[in-house]
């Protein structure tokens, strides 16, 4: 069997090789034929090959059991201790001075086209993109907002559960239910029960709410899961409270984990506690909390 790969050739080399072979491909020809035959099809092709290239591929009975054939290469067919093998060009300048190092206009536009868009997202939201300074802390607020939606615009904000960590340690702890009559009824039944059973529970009024979760978290750096949903919320409440949107540094385990875990198929709260086989142990409302504080322990033990 043999292999033809033409390119660049004219289109009457093209027509003349199918009387032997079948081209299966655009310019790739394969076929089975005599040596003979090979040989003077091989002479066809360099003929009337003009300034294409061509490469032509057969079995024989050597100890690599192939063989092929190059015209108009740039890469140099070689012997090496009896192995017929492919020698890359080392391309050189006109100048003589080889390749140039470093890095092509194009990344370097794209690297700056990033670099822009990093500081207008700061600008726009401090409190959420703005990155951790001096390594990982030693203290932090792991935070877990739970509301009756993912948009902002038209869900609310149910409860606010939030852990103060120290190094390894749990100091303090917040869970606060957001009064039901200042959350928006949602569309889906289901939804609509749970908001009315939430009614009949009580809860603190979202200024009072908002109040006492700002001061618990304070000044620290802020650790969540998602952190763009939650801290959307908690802004967005702020400013329906009239309250000062919070500028905490904040880290996002998710963000974390999409730079570092390539392998996963996703980074929800639940793949990543699969993956580094987390349970909670607690039947609280700080379940999450307590799931996000050790994959972030995980986390800064893989040194990210």
């Amino acid at each position: 069997m043999i292999i033809i790969v033409l390119t660049n050739c004219p289109h009457a080399l093209r027509g003349d090789l199918t009387k032997w072979l079948f081209e299966i491909s655009t310019n790739v020809f394969v076929g089975r034929v005599s040596a003979r035959v090979r040989d003077l099809l091989w002479k066809r092709v360099e003929q009337h090959c003009g300034s294409g290239r061509a490469t032509m591929v057969f079995n024989t009975n050597n100890e690599q059991h192939f063989d092929f054939r190059v015209h108009n290469s740039e890469w140099e067919p070689i012997d090496i201790d009896g192995f017929k093998l492919m020698l890359r060009p080392n391309f050189i300048d006109a100048d003589g001075t080889g390749l140039k190092v470093g890095y092509s206009k194009a990344s370097r536009y794209l690297a700056a086209k990033r670099k822009t868009s990093i500081k207008k997202q700061s600008v726009d939201s401090p409190s959420i993109v703005t990155p951790m300074e001096g390594g990982t802390p030693q203290m932090y607020t792991v935070i877990d907002v739970e509301t009756t939606g993912l948009s902002v615009e038209k869900d609310a904000i149910i409860r606010l559960n939030a852990l103060r960590i120290s190094g390894d340690r749990i100091i303090d702890s917040i869970s606060i239910r957001v009064e039901p009559h200042t959350l928006k009824l949602p569309s889906n039944k289901e939804l609509t029960r749970m908001t009315e059973k939430l009614r009949e529970d009580g809860g603190e009024n979202l200024p009072t709410a908002m109040g006492k979760f700002l001061s618990f978290v304070s000044d620290s750096v802020i650790v969540a899961h998602n952190i763009r949903f939650n801290m959307g919320f908690i802004i967005a409440a702020c400013d329906t409270c009239g309250l000062t949107t919070p500028t905490n540094k904040t880290e996002d385990v998710e963000a974390i984990a999409k730079k570092t875990l390539y392998n996963l198929r996703n980074h929800s709260l639940n793949s990543l506690s699969e993956y580094f086989g987390i349970t909670s142990g607690q039947a609280s409302f700080f379940d999450r909390c307590y799931v996000i504080m050790k994959i972030h322990k995980e986390l800064q033990n893989k040194g990210c």
